[in-house]
């Protein structure tokens, strides 16, 4: 009977420290935000078929990653409006998309131009109106891996909190096999 008391104290502690442990994860850190421009673009009085394109300057002092992308278009009068937001290096070089999917992806230092490219559709009525919003993160580049960078993953208490869950879990089921083995009632 004692075996049994004892493998439903580990199991139920076990839970106890599985619980914490899920809550507060284990995250990658992350480095200093070196830039956090927003973006507010509006475009009004387009006609079907008129292409436009708006930017504005943001610097980056150190090498950076991109995260956090949100950008929502506040306004769509025809709901016929194809936009695109990048972040184009001055000179040379490709343009970063400034979307989810674009997230992680590294941005050396330097000067950029964060650029909204809007294109009314042809059956859209004339004098349309979009207006775009949102703000992108720069963070500081803190490791050259090929995985966004970042630091190792931290959180070590939580890490601590999962595996002594695991240990007491298996002692509770060990305990609990003992008991069936010897015949204990539980």
């Amino acid at each position: 009977m004692h075996r049994t008391r004892w493998a439903a104290g580990s199991l139920a502690a076990a839970l106890l420290l599985a619980v914490p442990a899920v809550l507060l994860g284990v995250t990658g850190a992350q480095g200093q935000v070196v830039a956090e421009p927003t973006i507010h673009f509006a475009f009004t009085g387009m006609v079907p078929g008129e292409q436009r394109s708006d930017s504005a300057p943001v610097e980056v002092a150190v090498e950076a990653t991109l995260t956090d992308v949100r950008v929502t278009e506040l306004e769509n009068t025809a709901d016929a409006f194809v936009w695109a937001v990048s972040l184009c290096p001055s000179g040379t070089g490709g343009c970063i998309p400034v979307t989810e999917s674009g997230e992680g992806r590294r941005v050396p230092s330097g000067t950029y131009a964060l650029t909204v490219d809007i294109r009314l559709g042809e059956g859209a009525p004339a004098g349309a109106r979009s207006e775009i919003e949102g703000r992108i993160r720069l963070v500081e580049r803190v490791a050259d891996d090929d995985d966004g960078g970042g630091l190792p993953p931290t959180g070590f208490a939580a890490r601590g909190l999962l595996v002594a869950a695991v240990a007491l879990t298996v002692l509770g089921l060990v305990l609990l096999l003992a008991t069936r083995r010897r015949g204990e009632n539980p």
